[in-house]
């Protein structure tokens, strides 16, 4: 096989290395100046809006989000599940994604015997709806010729809902009959300040995409928040996608930045995870790299009196910290935002200034 990893560092050398001036001049652009990083302080946050988050923020989050869908496939068949069928007219998600004309689209609503709490609905009515469900789901994958490559969750769907999709979706066999190998799955959920998101059975459904349904990568999780300016009142986007994932985090950005403007909502990132890495069975490289195959003297010196080239250890110093987020009791997923990255940053400079003594300190940030 020809398979080959590899990855190239290009810093300005350590503190005291003869070359530390000339590998200065070798760095690129730095990634903070303006315009060029989303962290920088050079660029301004729009203050968020007063009052709730309205039906029409819901509508073009879901309307950006599709963005998802349409990169996969722009003439995709996007499933929107409903909620029970005497209120489907009102399915909100269905009139957002209707609007565009390049999907083909198709309708799921929820069980009438699935819209009361989910405490009060018995096994016999819940395999029944399954078996609806499915049914239908059969029916749209043949009568389109075509395996689903999106769907859209509104906010009218039961948690009982919830359960048959997850129960249809978990089945390897019918999830290789209905969906492409790539597709997406968005869902909103809008809560006040005293309801926790994590609670909401939509994340849960969603996480359990990447966890469960089609854990192999690549596959992406997601989970924005959309807050007003008391945080009293919260829009919650939750994003599963299943592609290339040189396309996911372009996408991300883009489209936050584009509702949290559209809307005058605060945008935070809640999280982003990935599935699990895939195995490459009896994978074996060609070539295998050793600390001692790297050179640590430098070989093109000056001479002095015709003598031969010498050859000079490059002494330095470098220090490297790695930024992990904590638990700290809130659970795994903390919210991480610019200005805590900041925060951050500007502590450790404080050690690293104190350390040796030198003025002279270079930065090289990478992330994943």
């Amino acid at each position: 096989r020809n398979l080959v990893s590899s990855y190239r560092i290009v810093t300005s050398g350590m503190i005291g290395a003869i070359s530390w001036d000339e590998d200065r001049e070798k760095l690129g652009p730095t990634p903070t100046s303006k315009g060029t990083n989303p962290c920088s302080l050079d660029q301004k946050t729009p203050e968020p809006k007063d009052g709730n988050v309205t039906s029409k923020d819901v509508d073009l989050a879901i309307d950006e989000s599709l963005a998802f869908i349409r990169n996969i496939d722009a003439e995709a068949v996007v499933v929107v599940v409903c909620g029970e069928r005497s209120i489907s007219s009102s399915c909100r998600a269905k009139n957002v994604v209707e609007k565009d004309e390049g999907f083909k689209i198709a309708t799921i609503v929820t069980c009438p015997s699935l819209s009361v709490p989910i405490k009060s609905i018995e096994s016999a009515e819940m395999h029944a709806c399954e078996l609806d469900t499915l049914e239908s789901l059969r029916d749209i994958v043949q009568d389109e010729n075509k395996s689903i490559g999106g769907i859209v969750i509104d906010q009218g769907v039961s948690h009982a809902m919830g359960q048959v999709l997850n129960e249809i979706l978990s089945d390897v066999f019918e999830r290789s009959e209905l969906l492409q190998t790539n597709f997406a799955v968005i869902a909103t959920t809008t809560v006040d300040s005293g309801e926790s998101l994590s609670s909401s059975w939509r994340r849960v459904f969603m996480d359990r995409f990447r966890t469960q349904i089609v854990p192999i990568g690549p596959v992406f999780g997601a989970e924005i928040s959309f807050n007003n300016s008391d945080g009293s009142n919260r829009l919650a986007l939750d994003i599963f996608y299943a592609n290339d994932t040189k396309e996911f985090y372009p996408l991300l950005d883009n489209i936050v930045r584009r509702i949290a403007t559209e809307t005058k909502l605060s945008a935070n990132i809640n999280y982003v995870q990935n599935g699990v890495n895939p195995y490459l069975a009896e994978f074996e490289p060609e070539e295998v790299f050793t600390d001692s195959q790297y050179r640590e003297v430098q070989a093109t010196l000056s001479t002095d009196d015709e003598r031969p080239p010498k050859e000079e250890v490059m002494y330095g110093g470098q220090t490297v910290f790695q930024f992990v987020v904590g638990d700290d009791g809130v659970g795994v997923h903390m919210k991480l935002s610019c200005s805590r990255v900041r925060d951050a940053v500007r502590r450790t400079l404080r050690l690293v200034s104190g350390v040796g003594g030198s003025e002279k300190v270079d930065i090289a940030v990478y992330d994943n």
